[in-house]
């Protein structure tokens, strides 16, 4: 009987050890499968931002303390009782930038600031990887990891610091608008609310850019996201689950409880429809309607308050830039066109097809670049032969009239003979060149490409050779 005891326990020990070990063993396996450049993606991710959002916040702290000084000297010349207010301002931007180089020996309070979902699931990761020597044993990538883990930190830190700023850089321009109303001099804070508006928009913009993972980054989370240990790890060790105590003994209320006091979906269902039955035989349609209105109505104030940053203050004093703030890439636009020319039989005797490469100068404003082809198709069906019968090289510059109207103009280089060889086109005196001024309407093709359809004037015509049509018609599409 004892002997049985004693084989039983030792199984029973066995068991879990072989648990352990296949648990350890299938977490290893995952990790293992981690793409060798996934540290060094997000080391670069967040160096990248850590040095764009650093660089935003000194420059508009150096900025706005400029803007104050200026603000001042106007402000004195109307009523000398004003230099108490600026009596500390220095002080507090010193104070400001001190704290954000100091960053992260001085001490941040994470419950003041704004939580960052991304950057918290992402310091929670790599405490994970840190565990046990989950990814590998080399000390060299485990110092890797933990000095990921703390540039994590720090860029925590900065984000935090950031909206602490800007939430001081809009009380001092609140106190200083009061006092500029009084004297009528509220243009004078066109800069100011400038640097402000911009530097909060600059933050959205390095928080965005945070959280676009590329296909690295989400191969990784999926393959960690495969491991159970790592989800109940996340759920524990977050910076929310501190707050929410997920790691603490607090007895949790059941679903009865929880619940209780609470309408129940049926019935909600059946109270509306009794008050729809009240209504009339009409009133579900006009209540349909009126559901139709409201969603309309807070769909163009969702897109209002994105247009502003989220932050749901408007500039009064400027009209903000929405590209300013973007990233280059985010500011192209590519464009093409082709287009066919027909005989009398109907066939397309060429063919001119063109691509252009925009940038946002504003919302409102878009130059571009772009070079086109002229293709020879042959005389008829029977007769197909692709030959060059030209190039053309082409800029461009569009400005909002209203609406989707813009006023369009370009100035374009076309070379109009056969090229036979590539010598030709050395010949600058065989181009042509065109001053084209019109207008353009842009419309939505697709979810993503919009097209835009033009007509133009050519005022250079008449010294053109060949001889054209002053009248350009021609339909791009663009995304």
């Amino acid at each position: 009987m004892l002997f049985t005891k004693a084989y039983l326990l030792l199984v029973l020990i066995l068991s879990v050890c072989i648990s352990q070990a296949q648990h350890s063993d299938s977490i290893i396996a995952v990790t293992k499968q981690l793409p060798e450049k996934y540290i060094s993606q997000i080391v670069d991710k967040v160096d990248n931002i850590d040095k764009k959002l650093s660089k935003q916040t000194l420059k508009a702290l150096k900025k706005f303390e400029r803007q104050e000084a200026k603000l001042k000297r106007k402000l004195i010349q109307k009523d000398s009782t004003a230099k108490e207010l600026f009596a500390f301002t220095t002080e507090k931007i010193n104070q400001l930038q001190g704290d954000f180089t100091a960053l992260p020996d001085k001490a941040v309070d994470k419950f003041n600031g704004e939580y960052n979902a991304y950057l918290d699931t992402l310091k929670s990761t790599f405490k994970f990887l840190q565990q046990d020597n989950i990814i590998s044993k080399s000390k060299l990538i485990q110092d890797k990891l933990k000095a990921t883990a703390d540039k994590i930190n720090i860029l925590e830190d900065k984000f935090q610091k950031a909206e602490e700023i800007k939430k001081y850089l809009r009380e001092r321009r609140e106190i200083l608008k009061q006092q500029l109303e009084r004297f009528g001099m509220i243009k004078q804070l066109k800069k100011l609310d400038k640097n402000v508006y911009y530097y909060s928009q600059y933050i959205n913009e390095y928080k965005n850019i945070l959280k676009d993972r590329k296909r690295l980054e989400q191969k990784a989370m999926v393959l960690l996201y495969k491991i159970p240990a790592f989800k109940k790890f996340i759920v524990q060790n977050s910076w929310l689950s501190s707050i929410f105590n997920q790691n603490s003994n607090i007895p949790t209320l059941t679903q009865t409880e929880l619940l209780q006091g609470i309408q129940s979906r049926v019935n909600v269902q059946q109270n509306i429809q009794s008050g729809v039955a009240a209504g009339g035989p009409n009133a579900s349609q006009i209540i349909t309607q009126q559901l139709q209105l409201a969603n309309s109505q807070l769909n163009k104030l969702k897109e209002k308050i994105s247009n502003v940053g989220g932050d749901g203050e408007i500039p009064s004093t400027f009209k903000p830039n929405s590209q300013k703030t973007k990233r280059f890439k985010e500011r192209l636009e590519y464009g093409g066109n082709i287009q066919f020319e027909k005989s009398a039989n109907y066939f397309p005797t060429t063919g001119d097809i063109a691509f252009t490469l925009g940038y946002k100068l504003s919302d409102n404003k878009m130059f571009g670049i772009g070079a086109g082809y002229k293709i020879g198709l042959g005389k008829d069906i029977r007769n197909i032969q692709f030959t060059s019968e030209g190039v053309s090289l082409r800029s461009y510059l569009d400005v909002k009239l209203k609406g989707q109207f813009f006023v369009s103009g370009g100035y374009e280089q076309t070379y109009f003979s056969r090229i036979k060889n590539v010598i030709q086109l050395q010949d600058y005196s065989a181009w042509s060149a065109s001053g084209l001024l019109g207008v353009s309407r842009k419309y939505q093709l697709t979810k993503k490409a919009k097209g835009k359809a033009q007509i133009l004037y050519n005022f250079l015509n008449n010294s053109s050779i060949p001889k054209t049509s002053p009248i350009v018609f021609r339909i791009w599409w663009y995304k």
